[in-house]
């Protein structure tokens, strides 16, 4: 993801590689530079998960949905994604899953999940 955000000028911030999805932070300047660093770290994500390397694909498929993305306006809706990429990664490694989730956290909780 380095070599590519650099190649783009796209800054990752944050991100989280689960099992299942990845949650990316990015900023850019250009949305057609953003598009083309997604683009391009989506394909290597693939081919490196198909091993399309060293073999002929096969027809499997990586990727089960077009990419989700959004664009976030605002500190405190740039704080809210902060903490939900956070959240997700303390899951993967162990944290119960809570239905609430971020709405339910106290300002305490929020400390804890970043240290």
């Amino acid at each position: 993801m380095k070599k590519y955000a650099a190649k783009f000028y796209v800054g990752v911030e944050q991100f989280s590689i689960q099992r299942d999805h990845v949650h990316i932070l990015l900023r850019g300047s250009r949305r057609s530079q953003i598009q083309s660093f997604l683009r391009v770290v989506a394909g290597q994500f693939a081919q490196t998960l198909t091993d399309t390397f060293t073999k002929p694909k096969d027809g499997v498929s990586v990727w089960l949905h077009r990419p989700f993305t959004r664009v976030v306006k605002g500190y405190r809706a740039y704080q809210t994604v902060r903490n939900y990429i956070q959240l997700n990664e303390k899951e993967a490694l162990g944290r119960p899953y809570s239905k609430t989730r971020l709405r339910g956290m106290t300002e305490e909780q929020l400390r804890e999940l970043w240290a």
